[in-house]
């Protein structure tokens, strides 16, 4: 590979690129000496290099230049001419400019001999087999901007300001060498210009196999990615059939150009005999990761030709062992992989003469029931299926293709296609089986298509099955988000979304990592196809676990959990980095993430292995059922399993939980107002997958870290209100989905009154006496009313107050910015001004979180500017006229007046807030200090009003604050944050440490939705509150610190809580569970892992809504 960028220096001192020495090091001097002597003839190249390629950056703002670049490229020498080739590819040009290069080189054929020249070059002066001098010059950006800007002085002098941003961008497309995108552009440039002649075919071909060739030795040399043997591959489905040898290997960068290189040869399409000749070469000598692209290359290539190539290939490995030339082993290993690429083969439609098949070498005499009715035959997977087809294109049956080799004659058995071979699940309907095979030839050539290079064969007859009853079931809309999926995507994106509908998540994050991904060379399809060999290395290794502890566990761990739970770091980690590329804008940084998440895909089949072989041997020695020990084993069996499930090593939190369910409750825990209590609870803005809720076709859950709220107000031993904010979403409803006022309403009250009744579950099964659930509308405005002020009036009032103040230059930022998170894009201030309007209405005290500080700060502020304005006969209205500037002198004394209460309420309230900041430091409530911080960073959204400087003393100021704290008057903050904690995670990458764990605050009454068969939680951000399957999600994939921080910041608190509400819950709950109090404490003390811990929440605390 090349030198780091930073590897090579500059000689100190002015720079003359006429001149030597230009480099401190010898051996790069004359590393670069030879290159400006080959690829620059005599004199200076520089100048007529940079002003063309400079040129091209304003080519579309000045097109009286198109005469300048014509001139430059006439004059410009062959040489140099290579270089600025490079360049264009290097960087990228505009479509008009590479057509000026074509013709300036008098067509496509020139010019890929021209490239064939630089992909020599690309491979040059490595001394030690491994090192690119040329990289590191031309990665070198100091060399690059001297180079550049010695010769561009001229061009940057005449040009405007406009001009020269776009000349510097131009610079910026091309400094910093990649070799990975340079070698990207390079085989689509090639690409490209092959679609001339059949002598511009065969030049690109030369080249492409030129880079297979040398980019493969990089490989073995070990120096180009994260390296995977061979055996990695072992039984990933997608490489049934193959055979592997250790000694072979690929990697995670340079392979990826190796396959686009293969498919750029498939597509060319030249009916080039020779190209399948060197495509079989290559797969006899290389790693089999390749093998289905070169099988796809064959094919289109032309079916004949690679039938005619393998049959050869064939003939010359026999050969070759009769000669001593090739050891048996190998010609076995060969010969077995020559027939599996065979199987791969797509040779289209063949006609069936009489029960007779011609394939090539090949005769296939049919025999069996539907032989006479058998008028087609085509490939319907890579497992040596060939189905056979009657007239009407139903699937009748298929027979074996077996070996390449052996009698050219052979008797064929037409088989039956059999349930066990289209299905997992035993009880999967036959109905659907027939449907399958009825309508498998429309399906295949008119629905699915070959769009995006692959074939439905492609897949296994599971994953076809599964593809048509998809596409039974899909709206319009999901179907052709698959064909946009696939045509982007090919092979790999199909088998991914066909994971992830395994899980809740959608398709749509596929799409997303393509449209972040697109401007760096094909980063989605290295995520793609790294997922997809992650995803179909899942069935071997399940199917390996469930065969080894079925025995043992029975029915408490089935195959489908297991493949699911196998899928959950993977599936978790690619919708996290989805949201990651969203929040990104540096194309370096997304660089950084693509490769990081390459990386840790691979490393989890390799870790999971390596675990897989240390725990499986378990099971050497087991215990007959009945026996003392078989309990023992199970436990031990259970424990390896999740093991490999989830993570190779467990942390033992177990200690935190020893004084729970001991301890007294005490009073300096609970809230100490007199005012009533409220918690208001948001509903999803996600009305489609309400409405699939609705249907039965989904479920909706709460995150466990309700519950710890719930029971947190319950001991707080007074009247409290639980609101379900349903209506507040009217807005998001009406700007989302495009539903009028009163169909909006009719949504939310329905959402509503299903989470009122799933909170009443909750209630009623602890207990909890203290909590009354109401609809928002229900309570909206019933503070204290004033006399023959209705509840309805007092919101309104608010409300209208908070509308204008939201156009108002001092509070306008500070409604947007609190719509901004929770409003759909075109919704503006309407949610914020409705949640403030109901904190101020509702004068009581609410219960609170982080993200609810954006709307708690500007209730805050108006709350007690409202307090003060009255004391001086004002009233919220006269700030709507407040100016925000109040230093001139036409400014009404007035407005001085309101503007200095202004002023004086927002600095009370900053100082209260960092008093509460320094208060929740000291004493470690995390909860409370992530509120004030977010609450002080949003009291910045509103803006003072700018005021005459008033310069007071010290002495001032102190007897300012003296008076202040002897009139007694208090800031009034009707907020209470309790110290319970809400947390989700997730994967992101770093810098510097790649894929690491994160947690931050959310809403503990979030929804998820699930498939109603959903047994493992996998894209979950919070824990599941669900009475089945795996609750945990990714964080049972967390690393061991991880999980004992979420432990004591969320599930401790809850516990504690959990145990006091137990001290006066109904009996019908301990009748329940079938345990008393006293014995739930004892199985707490018990728990030993993350894992132990959320069992127990599950079995104990989660009610089955």
């Amino acid at each position: 590979m090349f030198s780091e960028p930073g590897g090579i220096k500059l000689k100190e001192g002015p720079i003359d690129v006429e001149r030597s020495p230009l480099f401190e090091d010898e051996k790069t001097q004359e590393a670069y000496d030879r290159f400006l002597e080959r690829y620059t003839g005599e004199g200076n190249f520089s100048d007529k290099y940079i002003r063309v390629s400079g040129l091209e950056s304003f080519f579309e703002n000045r097109p009286e230049k198109k005469e300048e670049i014509e001139r430059e490229l006439g004059e410009i020498d062959e040489k140099a001419f290579l270089l600025l080739i490079f360049t264009s590819i290097w960087g990228g040009c505009s479509e008009e400019v590479e057509n000026m290069l074509i013709e300036k080189k008098g067509g496509a054929v020139e010019m890929l001999k021209s490239l064939k020249t630089i992909t020599e070059a690309h491979f040059l002066d490595k001394d030690d087999g491994r090192q690119s001098y040329m990289g590191g010059i031309l990665g070198n950006p100091p060399v690059q901007d001297v180079l550049k800007n010695e010769i561009l002085s001229s061009v940057i002098a005449e040009a405007s300001d406009t001009e020269k941003s776009l000349l510097y961008k131009e610079g910026q497309k091309s400094s910093g060498f990649d070799e990975d995108n340079f070698l990207f552009f390079m085989i689509q440039t090639v690409e490209r210009l092959a679609q001339g002649d059949l002598e511009a075919k065969k030049e690109a071909e030369a080249i492409l196999f030129s880079l297979v060739e040398q980019l493969n030795k990089e490989i073995q040399y070990g120096v180009a990615g994260e390296i995977y043997d061979d055996k990695m591959l072992e039984g990933n489905r997608q490489y049934a059939g193959l055979r592997f040898d250790g000694g072979m290997q690929y990697d995670n960068v340079l392979s990826h150009r190796i396959k686009q290189s293969i498919n750029a040869i498939g597509r060319i399409g030249s009916l080039n005999k020779e190209a399948v000749t060197e495509l079989l070469d290559f797969f006899e000598t290389t790693s089999m990761y390749f093998a289905p692209d070169i099988a796809s290359a064959c094919s289109k290539i032309g079916a004949g030709l690679a039938m005619e190539g393998l049959f050869e290939k064939r003939r010359n490995i026999l050969e070759r062992k009769t000669n001593g030339e090739i050891e048996e082993g190998k010609a076995v290993y060969l010969l077995e992989n020559i027939d599996a690429l065979w199987h791969r083969v797509e040779f289209g439609k063949m006609n069936i003469d009489n029960g007779v098949i011609d394939y090539f070498e090949k005769r296939f005499i049919l025999s069996g029931v539907e032989k006479d009715n058998a008028a087609f035959a085509r490939r319907i997977s890579f497992n040596g299926q060939m189905g056979i087809f009657d007239s009407a294109g139903v699937l009748s049956g298929y027979i074996e293709l077996g070996s390449l080799g052996g009698e050219k004659e052979k008797q064929a058995e037409l088989l039956e296609i059999t349930r066990e071979m289209l299905f997992s699940s035993i009880d999967t309907p036959d109905e659907i089986r027939q449907q399958f095979l009825s309508g498998y030839t429309k399906f295949y050539e008119e629905t699915f298509g070959e769009i995006g290079g692959m074939h439905l064969s492609d897949l296994t007859l599971k994953e076809q099955v599964w593809m048509y009853q998809f596409w039974q079931g899909a709206d319009e809309k999901d179907w052709e988000e698959v064909i946009k999926i696939k045509e982007q995507y090919g092979l790999s994106g199909v088998k991914v979304f066909q994971a992830l509908e395994m899980t809740s998540i959608k398709g749509e994050t596929i799409l997303s990592l393509f449209k972040e991904t697109e401007e760096l060379p094909d980063a989605g399809s290295r995520i793609m196809d790294a997922f997809a060999r992650y995803a179909d290395s899942i069935d071997a290794d399940a199917e390996h676990i469930y065969d080894t502890v079925s025995e043992v566990l029975g029915d408490d761990m089935s195959l489908q959990y297991i493949k699911r739970a196998l899928l959950g770091r993977a599936t978790g980690l690619l919708s996290d980095i989805e949201k990651q590329l969203k929040e990104t804008e540096s194309v370096e940084e997304k660089r950084n993430i693509t490769t990081a998440v390459v990386t840790e895909t691979e490393r989890l089949v390799v870790t999971r292995r390596e675990t897989m072989e240390e725990l499986l041997g378990v099971f050497q020695d087991i215990p007959e059922e009945g026996n003392s020990r078989f309990q023992l084993f199970q436990d031990k069996v259970r424990k390896a399993v999740e093991t490999i499930i989830y993570r190779p090593n467990f942390r033992e939190i177990g200690n935190l939980f020893q004084d729970i369910g001991r301890e007294e409750y005490s009073d300096t825990e609970k809230v100490s107002s007199e005012k009533p209590l409220y918690l208001p609870v948001g509903i999803s803005r996600d009305l489609p997958q309400w409405r699939e809720v609705f249907e039965g076709k989904k479920k909706a859950m709460k995150p466990i870290d309700v519950y710890g709220y719930l029971f947190w107000l319950e001991n707080q031993g007074k009247a409290v209100e639980l609101v379900v904010a349903d209506t507040v979403q009217v807005s998001n409803y009406t700007q989302l989905y495009g539903l009028d006022e009163d169909s909006a309403r009719t949504a939310a009250l329905e959402i509503g009154d299903a989470e009122i009744a799933q909170y009443q579950q909750i209630i009623d099964t602890f207990g909890l006496l203290n909590i009354t659930v109401k609809h928002y509308d229900e309570v909206k405005g019933g503070g204290v009313l004033e006399e023959s002020e209705t509840e309805q009036e007092r919101f309104d009032y608010y409300y209208t107050i908070c509308s204008q103040l939201a156009d108002h230059p001092m509070w306008k930022q500070g409604f947007l910015g609190a719509a901004q998170s929770t409003s759909a894009e075109g919704v503006g201030a309407a949610y914020s001004i409705d949640e403030v309007a109901f904190i101020l209405a509702k004068n009581e005290k609410k219960v609170s979180h982080e993200k609810e500080s954006r709307y708690d700060v500007i209730a805050t502020v108006i709350q007690n500017l409202e307090v003060q304005l009255k004391k001086g006969g004002f009233t919220l209205v006269d700030l709507l006229s407040l100016p925000i500037d109040v230093r001139g002198a036409d400014i009404s004394e007035q407005h001085k007046y309101i503007a200095n209460i202004v002023s004086e309420t927002i600095g009370d309230v900053r100082d209260f807030i960092n008093n509460k900041k320094t208060e929740a430091k000291k004493s470690q409530q995390f909860a409370r200090l992530a509120y004030f911080d977010l609450f002080a960073q949003s009291l910045k959204t509103i803006k003072e009003p700018r005021m005459p400087r008033v310069k007071m003393s010290r002495a001032e100021k102190k007897q300012k604050a003296r008076e202040k704290k002897e009139s007694g008057e208090q800031i009034s903050f009707d907020i209470v944050i309790p110290d319970v904690g809400a947390k989700s995670f997730g994967w992101a990458v770093h810098p510097k440490a790649g894929v690491r764990e994160i947690m931050k605050f959310r809403e503990q009454y979030s929804t998820y939705f699930f498939g109603s068969d959903d047994p493992v939680f996998l894209g979950a951000d919070q824990v599941v509150a669900s009475k089945e399957g795996v609750i945990g999600g990714k964080l049972l994939a967390f690393n061991p610190v991880a999980q004992e921080i979420y432990a004591k910041n969320v599930l401790v608190p809850m516990c504690k809580e959990f145990f006091h509400v137990l001290q006066s819950a109904p009996e019908s709950y301990f009748s329940s569970v079938g345990k008393s109090r006293e014995e739930l404490v004892e199985l707490l003390h018990e728990v030993k892992s993350m894992k132990d811990i959320l069992d127990f929440l599950q079995k104990y605390m989660v009610v089955n809504l």
